[in-house]
């Protein structure tokens, strides 16, 4: 197995140089700065003209790559250049290229440098906890920060292996598919030690991102580094042939004894069955056993989780304070609490996404990424198709007609908005506002909950099962019936509530129990539903 290092050559160096042409070729790169017109410049002027050259390459590739934007503000960028080149030209100006020393060794040297020019500047950054409290943390010099980007790119741009060859795989680069409102674009096979454990990864990983998503592969992989950890700890000589049922029992108990969830150890078992399973039967690698090892037994019973809507008391208060959410924010939420779509469909709204048939009524077309197939959606809100036409209004007035998305990234037009950004703005939101639940504790947003709390709304107006199935683009009337059972719950905790308060008694005023066979849910749904009719005559 090859992981050697990338390493630098005169060839490998004029290759990047052929990327810099016209503009790009030029020391003194002025750049509009966005408050009044005036220009900033990136300027190169290392003593060392390789080294020019891959700091150009490095800063045209983010550019090229749509990660910089040209109007966007780039003062803290070129302050940090200024700085970087002038450290490079006192502590290495003949360098021939970074790639001379590991990055470790440039940022301990680096760091150095502005700690005794005084110039080292650790900031600090708040963020939001799970716990919907701020947490403050360290920040890293941005001279250090801009130093890493560079030298990783530099790096990668010499690495001339099969991206299938190295330890970490840009999934873009071997056509993975990618979810871009939530982009997973490596394969990281570092963390598992063992060379032929990290050989089998790679083998299976080939062949599950030509058949799935790449976020799919990311969480078998990540799973299986769980198992990595758990052989080196108790089996640190073990092969591959060595796999075995025993094996997978202590495993189990090792996932137990260290606190795992039931959902989480269920996912790191099935996850590794079909791994070896896959390598096995589809892949026929010889070493790995064909003999069942993890049985249907050995996962846990979970919970039935049902959907989790917004509580009504939460709802209230989003409402009550919806114009305070950023503009974009609260367009997508009033298209949400109307359509109830998944937030990657959200944010992956085509700008054209909404047209009328002959009858002037309106309908919103959008792309069914689990289904991979486009899904057509009436439109009966006006609110929703005034929200949809002023955010497209908004979007050309802004100069982005060539996104071809309704929430274009901020950074990127040519991306769609991403799904962790929404879901930061919306608990943000919440804690500045004081969002509680009937327990008076902050309440933290997860974005499928629009979903559930627009399927269960449907429900009690007496929408039918199956249309709230087409609407909602479910493969399966049983994803569906997820809400139903949810609604029969809530009918019930109605009827235990009623109980509670009305007991009946016999005539010596003792409580009468009830035959239990008569507390079953669908008896008591059907008595329900009895006592809403009128029966004939006679009946």
């Amino acid at each position: 197995m090859n992981s050697e290092p990338a390493s630098w050559s005169e060839e490998k160096q004029k290759k990047l140089q052929d990327f810099l042409t016209g503009f790009w070729a030029q020391d003194d790169w002025p750049v509009p700065r966005k408050s009044d017109g005036a220009h900033l410049h990136f300027r190169f002027t290392c003593l060392s003209t390789p080294l020019n050259v891959e700091l150009k390459y490095a800063l045209w590739s983010k550019f090229a790559q749509g990660e910089w934007k040209f109007d966007r503000n780039h003062g803290e960028d070129c302050t940090a250049l200024t700085y970087l080149i002038q450290w490079l030209n006192q502590v290495t100006p003949n360098a021939p290229s970074l790639l001379v020393k590991p990055l470790a060794q440039w940022e301990l040297s680096l760091r150095t440098y502005l700690m005794q020019t005084k110039r080292y500047r650790q900031g600090k950054t708040k963020l939001l906890r799970s716990t919907q409290e701020y947490v403050t943390y360290a920040r890293e010099d941005p001279r250090i920060l801009l130093f890493r980007q560079i030298y990783k790119r530099i790096q990668d741009a010499y690495d001339d292996r099969e991206e299938t060859e190295k330890d970490l795989w840009d999934i873009r680069k071997l056509g993975g598919r990618i979810n871009p409102t939530r982009p997973r674009e490596t394969l990281n096979f570092t963390p598992i030690t063992q060379p032929w454990l990290r050989q089998l990864a790679k083998t299976f990983a080939k062949y599950n991102l030509a058949t799935h998503s790449a976020s799919d592969c990311v969480h078998k992989i990540s799973d299986l580094h769980i198992f990595s950890q758990f052989l080196a700890h108790d089996f640190p000589a073990l092969k591959l042939r060595d796999i075995d049922r025993p094996l997978i029992v202590r495993y189990i108990s090792y996932l137990q004894e260290r606190g795992y969830s039931d959902s989480r150890r269920n996912r790191l078992l099935v996850n590794l069955r079909t791994i070896l399973t896959t390598c096995a039967y589809t892949l026929y690698l010889e070493e790995v056993t064909k003999e069942d090892i993890i049985f249907n037994e050995d996962f846990v019973k979970e919970k039935l989780i049902h959907p989790r809507e917004l509580p009504e008391e939460v709802l209230t208060q989003v409402k009550q304070h919806l114009n305070e959410l950023p503009t974009v924010i609260l367009r997508m939420v009033v298209i949400n609490l109307s359509c109830g779509l998944r937030i990657g469909e959200l944010c992956t709204l085509p700008l054209d996404c909404i047209f009328q048939d002959s009858q002037g009524r309106w309908y919103l077309q959008l792309y069914h990424s689990k289904g991979n197939k486009e899904h057509v959606l009436p439109l009966v809100d006006e609110v929703v198709v005034g929200t949809i036409q002023a955010q497209q209004e908004d979007i050309k007035r802004q100069g982005e007609v060539t996104s071809p998305f309704l929430f274009p990234s901020p950074r990127s037009p040519k991306k769609p908005y991403q799904q962790v950004m929404f879901a930061t703005h919306m608990n943000a939101w919440a804690v500045k506002n004081g969002i509680r639940d009937r327990n008076d504790v902050l309440f933290r947003f997860q974005s499928h909950q629009f979903r559930h709390t627009v399927a269960m709304g449907w429900l009690h107006d007496g929408v039918p099962l199956d249309v709230i199935r087409r609407l909602l683009n479910h493969g399966s009337i049983k994803m569906t019936e997820r809400y139903a059972r949810r609604r029969d719950e809530a009918v019930r905790a109605e009827l235990e509530k009623v109980h509670r308060m009305r007991k009946t008694v016999d005539y010596q005023g003792r409580i009468v129990v009830g035959d239990p066979r008569a507390n079953d849910l669908e008896v008591q749904m059907t008595r329900k539903g009895i006592r809403g009719q009128t029966l004939p005559v006679g009946g």
